[in-house]
């Protein structure tokens, strides 16, 4: 289905303005997928959504209606829209507190852009918009190939096929989150391995990895694999019970050693250990991340007084009520990897983008009595990044000194205009054509000389 064209400048305007990363402006929702080969020139997305149900609830009933609208827009000759109605929970696997489900799509190999929006039927005020990149490319036709790596609460052989979630005599209940802890220390993993039949070697060579955040490795397990198989399910586990609290990476790999071809699949999840046990702090944020561990109380507010601008409103209120540096240090790790548009990488390449920005903006934009990221510039430049263009004007004799910068990029081209109100140096935001940012088209007059 063809988007209108103002949901494509809509859409592609919010994800240049987010730079793609995935995130929900609201919580209780979760979403992840993964792709499978379905013909030589589609392939089969698997979608997965865990919700928690407390908060999609209308207090009269158990039931919860959710409608999930998906838009995957490539060009402007291939856009898909699908639209999928969550009616009962019933219909999904239960998992403690929350609802898990999952909906299948073969689209054409393509890259695209990927915009899902979640309402509240029960509530239609409460939406949730999540934004990604899918590069849906194909699988290799003449060498072997591997799917992404599925993430599970629990893989079981089933003959139910009528199940949501049975696939290839298996019954596979994803995990959206990629958060296990000590209370569920199984990992359950799902892939599938294609054109075996296609390596130059007597058998193909199956490597099985497991990676630490840093990159560094904890186990590497091989198996050989036979030509006479075409193509193969497999089904894992790993349990994490001895395991410290971090972020953790899969990494499978098919070798074909006389062809010197391999081919691998990665994918990240989170661990909680039982050493950095809150039961009141698990139960609403249920992750954390080495990285963190170091810092002090005091060095973890200001980290979040630094990011304060790409925080929810729920986000700010939940870190006020922490009363511990442990519980500090695990919403920071939830937060950034929350925000981490590559979690294949052991690095979280957005929050190092902030973090240089920050760098930034604190050396060109402070002031004698401010930092720069409380400057608007400085919160400008940290949210969009770099202008493409800025016009500098000094004072006049009939304006205060002021500039405009342009974003070309964002929303078919945006304006931001600063002015010197105060002859210190703080640029203070007068104007912008950016939605949500403070409009005023007599801007002029404020910086006018009296």
């Amino acid at each position: 289905m063809r988007l209108p064209l103002i949901n494509l400048f809509y859409f592609v305007a919010f994800f240049l303005a987010t730079n793609g990363y995935l995130y929900s402006q609201n919580s209780g929702f979760d979403f992840d997928y993964a792709r499978f080969r379905a013909t030589d020139s589609t392939t089969l997305c698997e979608f997965y959504y865990q919700f928690d149900k407390s908060k999609f609830n209308s207090g009269k009933s158990d039931s919860v209606k959710l409608l999930i609208h998906l838009f995957l827009i490539s060009n402007y000759e291939n856009q898909i829209e699908k639209i999928f109605k969550v009616t009962d929970v019933l219909d999904s696997a239960s998992v403690s507190k929350s609802a898990v489900g999952k909906f299948d799509i073969e689209i054409p190999n393509s890259n695209y852009y990927l915009l899902l929006k979640v309402t509240d039927l029960f509530n239609p005020e409460k939406k949730i918009e999540i934004t990604d990149s899918l590069f849906a490319e194909g699988f290799p036709k003449q060498t072997p190939a591997l799917s992404d790596v599925e993430l599970a609460f629990k893989i079981e052989k089933t003959s139910k096929t009528k199940s949501p979630f049975y696939k290839n005599t298996y019954n596979v209940i994803p995990n959206p989150t990629g958060v296990y802890s000590y209370l569920n220390p199984t990992v359950y993993y799902y892939y599938e391995i294609y054109n075996i039949e296609k390596t130059q070697s007597d058998s193909l060579l199956l490597i099985t990895e497991l990676l630490n955040g840093s990159g560094k490795l904890f186990y590497s397990r091989k198996k050989k694999l036979p030509k006479s198989n075409s193509s193969l399910v497999r089904v894992s586990q790993l349990v994490m019970s001895n395991f410290p609290t971090g972020s953790y990476s899969i990494k499978i790999s098919v070798a074909d050693l006389k062809g010197k071809y391999a081919y691998s699949s990665i994918k990240k999840f989170y661990y909680l250990g039982k050493q950095l046990d809150n039961k009141n702090y698990v139960s609403s944020i249920n992750a954390s991340d080495v990285k963190f561990a170091g810092l002090s109380n005091a060095e973890c507010d200001k980290m979040f007084r630094e990011v304060q601008y790409l925080a929810t409103r729920k986000e700010k209120a939940d870190y006020q009520k922490l009363n511990t540096l442990e519980q500090k240090k695990r919403f920071l790790a939830v937060f950034w990897n929350k925000r981490d548009r590559k979690p294949d990488t052991p690095e979280n390449e957005f929050m190092n983008e902030y973090f240089k920005r920050l760098k930034y903006v604190n050396k060109v934009f402070g002031t004698k009595v401010k930092k720069g990221y409380l400057t608007d510039r400085g919160r400008v430049y940290l949210l969009y990044g770099k202008p493409d263009e800025i016009d500098r004007y000094p004072y006049s004799l009939e304006y205060k000194p002021y500039e405009i910068w342009y974003y070309h990029s964002i929303e078919g081209g945006v304006v931001f205009v600063f002015g010197d109100l105060s002859g210190y140096g703080d640029y203070q935001l007068l104007h912008s054509t950016k939605r949500g940012e403070l409009y005023n088209s007599t801007w002029r007059e404020r910086i006018r000389v009296h």
